[in-house]
């Protein structure tokens, strides 16, 4: 029985995946631990909540790029029935930026997760 909920809930999470990360992390409140070490595998740091549970803290890293763009202006001068022709090329550069998320879960002394949070550094 505990594996059929466990499998239904790790489904949820998938189906879920269209969902912000924020909205997937609440599904584990209220749910016990041992789901989340099923989903999301040993996090990489426990800590004390000084309440008896433990603070899991899992990491990600995210890697975007913005591609840069060129833009070519050709000008045409005419003197004296000579054409001058003048070609410029500006851009801008390509960005590339990269973050670490964090995704604390709040584990209680009964082994339930009672809280979440994310944050961006």
């Amino acid at each position: 029985m505990k594996k059929g909920v466990a499998l239904v809930f790790v489904a949820l999470i998938f189906v879920a995946g269209c969902a912000s990360p924020e909205k997937e992390m609440k599904l584990f409140v209220g749910r016990p631990s041992s789901e989340l070490l099923n989903a999301r595998g040993i996090p990489i740091t426990k800590i004390s909540d000084n309440n008896g549970g433990e603070i899991w803290t899992y990491s990600s890293r995210q890697e975007h790029s913005i591609e840069g763009s060129t833009h070519t202006y050709t000008s045409y001068e005419v003197v004296r029935n000579s054409v001058t022709t003048t070609t410029t090329t500006t851009g801008t550069p390509s960005m590339w930026y990269a973050y670490t998320t964090l995704e604390n879960f709040y584990v209680g002394a009964n082994g339930l997760i009672y809280k979440c949070s994310r944050e961006r550094q």
